[in-house]
């Protein structure tokens, strides 16, 4: 009897230990909550909703250290976006040494109201991490796609980690 428990005990643990490496493996290679969720979900059927709440907790402990960035602390911050379908994709570098920047505001223009007086804009805040230094891909939902297109970084979010 004892040895039935104890062979119970280690195929209960094994299973844990086996659905922890599965989440750790779906969650570790994102660097955004958003990223995390929307690709660590992907095919993983009734595991998803553990690895939507290990994304969220993987992210959340960051966010009280979090302040909006003067522009000049993250003026080295590099992009390049391209849209796919209904989503842009966005391939970002942090070449300041001093912050991780946890979010970004971006402004995506009509480019047929670029050169207007009121140019139409939409604004999409982004939840990444990108430590100093280091580049990520990010990618987001958008209201509509465009061919060619003007988009800015308007404004940054991040923590110091010295």
């Amino acid at each position: 009897m004892r040895i039935e428990r104890a062979v119970a005990a280690t195929a209960s643990v094994a299973i844990l230990i086996a659905s922890l490496g599965f989440v750790h493996q779906q969650i570790a290679p994102y660097l955004s909550e958003q990223s995390c969720v929307i690709y660590g979900t992907k095919g993983a059927g009734a595991a998803a909703a553990h690895i939507s709440r290990a994304c969220q907790s993987r992210f959340e402990d960051h966010a009280s250290q979090e302040q909006e960035l003067a522009q000049f602390m993250w003026s080295d911050l590099e992009g390049r976006a391209r849209f796919l379908g209904g989503a842009m994709s966005a391939s970002l570098y942090n070449g300041g040494g001093l912050y991780t920047i946890t979010r970004i505001r971006v402004g995506v223009t009509d480019p047929e109201t670029v050169d207007s007086d009121e140019p139409l804009t939409h604004y999409y805040d982004v939840r990444v991490n990108i430590p100093p230094f280091s580049s990520t891909t990010e990618e987001f939902p958008v209201y509509q796609s465009y061919d060619d297109v003007h988009w800015q970084i308007i404004k940054a979010w991040g923590r110091d980690d010295r």
